[in-house]
């Protein structure tokens, strides 16, 4: 069962075939999630950078987390990560890398 709500769309699981959201023109409430999972991570990277704008050390480490969290992106097969092997990818779970990140980078309240 789908049910459209804006730009949203809601699925419940009945073993249905989807169609890739790209070619439906509306996004599915995981992509929506994963979107704003990326933008905080992505503000607390740029916060870390700005509070010490001159330790090279610092910036190599940031560089080095947006370069493994690009590898993992999801949009592969399924919308699963593209840098994770199908047996260490459990269906329907965020890669570990992305559940590392959102661990360190992602605290209530900040």
């Amino acid at each position: 069962m789908c049910e459209t709500v804006g730009a949203i769309r809601l699925t419940t699981p009945r073993g249905a075939t989807r169609v890739p959201a790209e070619r439906q023109g509306v996004l599915d409430v995981d992509e929506v999630l994963f979107g704003v999972l990326a933008e905080n991570i992505n503000s607390y990277l740029d916060k870390v950078i700005r509070a010490a704008p001159h330790s090279e050390d610092l910036r190599r480490v940031v560089a080095a987390w947006r370069a493994l969290l690009d590898l993992h992106h999801p949009g592969g097969r399924r919308g699963r990560c593209t840098g994770c092997t199908e047996s260490t990818h459990r269906k329907n779970t965020m890669c570990t890398v992305w559940r590392v990140a959102n661990a360190f980078f992602i605290r209530p309240g900040d």
